[in-house]
């Protein structure tokens, strides 16, 4: 009996061992960039970076607690700057990300998603219009 055992118990343990090792851990896909996007971020910073004419100027202006973007899951967004509001919709497109009907940062070539994470986001625009002008700008939000 007890030579019958020790290859019984052998062969469960391999049994085990392969059932536990050729399991495929399931991948979890990340949130679509929508999901992750909708709520109300609080605007902190637009840095902007400007070239006219050969003369460079940056700035950079700061916003307070009560200035957000509030991206709603229908596809419609309510903004508060500097005391004005705007309303509009917002679609991401491929990798970019429009504003129409704001008023406020409708740029025909949108918004490169720069960094998005559950706390940060960060939006990025260029226009370049050769020789005499280029502007680069970043939208820094928290959540």
């Amino acid at each position: 009996m007890k030579k019958l055992l020790y290859p019984v118990a052998i062969s469960s343990l391999f049994a085990v061992f392969l059932t536990l090792t050729s399991c495929e851990r399931e991948e979890l896909d990340p949130p679509p960039v929508e999901d992750l996007l909708v709520g109300k971020w609080t605007f902190e910073a637009a840095i902007g970076n400007y070239t006219n004419y050969g003369v460079n100027r940056k700035d950079t202006t700061w916003f307070t607690n009560d200035d957000y973007f509030d991206f709603k899951a229908d596809g419609t967004i309510s903004i508060m700057a500097s005391g004005v509001s705007y309303n509009g919709t917002w679609k991401i497109t491929g990798e970019r990300l429009f504003f129409t009907n704001t008023h406020y940062v409708d740029y025909t070539t949108g918004f490169e998603l720069s960094i998005l994470t559950q706390s940060d986001l960060q939006l990025h625009h260029t226009q370049d219009a050769p020789p005499d002008h280029y502007f680069e700008g970043k939208l820094n939000f928290k959540r």
